[in-house]
């Protein structure tokens, strides 16, 4: 059918907004096709009443953006459309703690395209709002603006420091990996271990292969040489355990295989030196309990033979999380439980399990230490005695 300059003028009129390319379909110059599908749809919490959705844009002849919703697995619905070329679109007003999905297609004259993957997002609830403020008000710093609640809500804020994190039933010690954040108690006649010594610590890290190595229990201070023993995990992910005989020369084994895990499981990782022989073994288990007498330890590799030895009665802090008084060696995960027995399956000189950093308060921590917890730069520290 051939149109007319009439019946194309009336055509313009009633599709207001449609480009030459459209009308020219209309009037037999081309045949309507169908836009190519939008592409890599994301969903983005605001608040805990707004969801910011993003899209690709593949096609050239759109004329909408179809924008659907829907609750849970529940029916979709369309709630919006946006002009050619638009990518982004708010979704405000929402119930807090509620998941929404989201899907978008292209439409023009020819019809529409096929829709986006699902993308889902959660909105806030108070509670995780309020938690996340109370996280900031204890952080040492955060980058962002405004007041705390204002910063929670937006989820822009960026805690650089270790805090003290709302209990939710699983007490543990969160460490963040950043220069200056680690635990310690002072040196002691309990921690003076000249002799065998056995080194427990159940840790979730963020990266079992870690960029630099990880500290998880050491007594050791290079300023001074009062290097004494250092339970570690090395980039490759396995365990190392150093100690000194004189504060500074250095004795050391690596077990012969890694520890088997995956980014952020708990492990119980153990080390144990028999002073008599020079031999280490190395030990991991993947049981819950923070109770270290009731682990069921599995050898980690071979025993690692050494040669008569000792360890040195050295005077540096014992720390978690780091050594040398928190400058290097820094652990970014969850520290569940740490010991050091004099012995093998000797005595507990420190220990502690079902530690709750909860609202800076901590629980069933042994021998009274004076434990402090150090923050990130320019805050004192938070110092408690422990029961």
């Amino acid at each position: 059918m051939t149109l007319d300059v009439a019946q194309l003028d009336i055509i313009q009129l009633n599709v207001d907004g449609l480009d030459v390319a459209q009308l020219d379909l209309k009037s037999g110059v081309g045949e309507p096709t169908i836009p190519l599908a939008p592409s890599a749809l994301t969903a983005t919490i605001v608040s805990d009443v707004a969801i910011d959705l993003a899209w690709t844009d593949n096609s050239d002849d759109e004329v909408t953006f179809r924008i659907e919703r829907r609750i849970g697995a529940g029916a979709w619905s369309e709630i919006a459309s946006v002009a050619t070329d638009v990518v982004v679109y708010s979704d405000t007003g929402l119930t807090e703690d509620t998941q929404y999905g989201y899907r978008v297609r292209a439409r023009n004259l020819a019809g529409d395209s096929s829709y986006t993957s699902e993308a889902t997002a959660t909105t806030l609830g108070l509670q995780t709002i309020l938690n996340r403020a109370e996280a900031l008000w204890h952080a040492s710093n955060y980058s962002g603006s405004g007041d705390l609640l204002d910063e929670a809500n937006s989820h822009d804020a960026v805690v650089t420091g270790p805090v003290f994190l709302v209990y939710d039933g699983t007490q543990y010690m969160r460490l963040t990996g950043i220069t200056g954040n680690y635990a310690s108690t002072p040196d002691s006649v309990a921690l003076s271990i000249v002799g065998d010594i056995d080194l427990r610590c159940r840790v979730a890290l963020d990266d079992w292969t870690p960029a630099a190595i990880t500290r998880l229990v050491s007594k050791y201070t290079v300023s001074g040489s009062q290097i004494s023993y250092s339970l570690l995990v090395r980039t490759p992910g396995t365990l190392q355990l150093v100690w000194s005989t004189d504060g500074s020369a250095l004795g050391n084994e690596i077990s012969s295989v890694s520890v088997s895990a995956t980014d952020g499981d708990t492990i119980w990782c153990r080390a144990t030196l028999d002073v008599s022989t020079g031999d280490v073994i190395f030990y991991t288990s993947t049981d819950t309990t923070n109770d270290h007498t009731a682990v069921t330890w599995t050898q980690l590799g071979a025993t690692q033979p050494g040669s008569a030895t000792s360890i040195f009665d050295g005077t540096a802090l014992l720390e978690i999380g780091s050594r040398n008084i928190g400058t290097i060696g820094f652990i970014s995960g969850n520290v569940y439980a740490a010991q050091v027995l004099s012995g093998i399956d000797g005595t507990v000189e420190f220990g502690y399990s079902n530690v709750s950093f909860v609202d800076g308060h901590v629980d069933k921590v042994r021998l009274g230490e004076l434990w402090t917890l150090m923050w990130h730069k320019g805050f004192a520290p938070s110092t408690v005695v422990l029961p």
